[in-house]
Order: structure tokens, then sequence, then C-alpha cells
């Protein structure tokens, strides 16, 4: 499926559906979960994962990760 049939079909802007890809925007849960729905992967999940992903204090993260029950997410990689 192409990201212009996603947006189509999610009805969002192609350019914010790019942003996501690019990995400038996050990706909001409920879009996780409407994605997940089109490539027929766990709604529930991608939602809780896309949840996760927005938390910016990493220990946070991992305590919100564990508490639904999903993956923790990678530990952050300093600039240098």
């Amino acid at each position: 499926m192409t990201r212009y049939a996603i947006a189509k079909e999610l009805q969002l802007h192609q350019g914010f559906l790019s942003r996501v890809y690019a990995g400038k925007d996050p990706i909001p849960p409920a879009m996780a979960a409407r994605l997940a729905v089109l490539a027929g992967i766990d709604a529930r999940r991608a939602a809780m994962e896309a949840l996760v992903s927005q938390e910016k204090d990493h220990e946070k993260a991992i305590a919100l990760a564990e508490a639904l029950g999903v993956d923790a997410p990678p530990t952050p990689v300093a600039k240098v």
C-alpha cells in the first residue's frame, strides 16, 4: 500500500504522513492503531507502543512500557 493510499484511507494529509515516516513527527496512538488495522496487526499493541514512544523521559517510558506490557524503548544514544 502506497503512502498516498494510506493517507487517503485514513483521511490524513500526505505531508503529515511523510513527516511521521521520516521520524520528524511522532505517530499519535490513535493513528498507530488505525495503521495497524490496515496492516492486519494488533491495533491495541500498536497504540500502546506509540504512547510509550512519545514519553520524552526515558525512565518514565520504561515504567509506562512495563505497566502496559509492551517492549521498553531502546536506551537513547548520546549525541557527540
